[in-house]
């Protein structure tokens, strides 16, 4: 994939949330080569324009296995931690009915699992 069409992609998965531009993306995939974490080779794009399209080398995928794995252990940890706080706030926290007077898009699931429900303010 080449490096405009890595970008877009990274946009199209995150939904729009991460948008890396030209200035971030290049220098990254440049790091990335020279650690031998991924391979370039120049090609021909889409639209017959000279690019330079870039791949993952066999150490690239042992080291994003390694760093996929250490994050599946922070997702689990922060996991953990959220379920602690919200059983503890759920025991701590007296909850009231929602007033009539908020609006429909603040409405959600919340502690006591009614849609309608919100935590009495402190």
């Amino acid at each position: 994939m080449h490096g405009w069409a890595i970008s877009h992609r990274i946009r199209a998965v995150s939904k729009e949330v991460l948008q890396v531009n030209q200035g971030a993306l290049y220098p990254a995939l440049h790091r990335l080569e020279q650690n031998g974490w991924i391979k370039a080779e120049w090609g021909e794009s889409e639209n017959n324009r000279k690019a330079k399209y870039y791949s993952l080398t066999r150490a690239g995928r042992k080291y994003m296995e390694k760093e996929e794995a250490n994050w599946e252990r922070v997702a689990a940890i922060d996991w953990f931690l959220n379920s602690q706080l919200m059983r503890k706030r759920s025991h701590s926290l007296p909850l009231s009915p929602c007033t009539s007077s908020l609006p429909e898009s603040a409405s959600s699931t919340w502690l006591c699992g009614c849609s309608r429900t919100r935590p009495t303010p402190l």
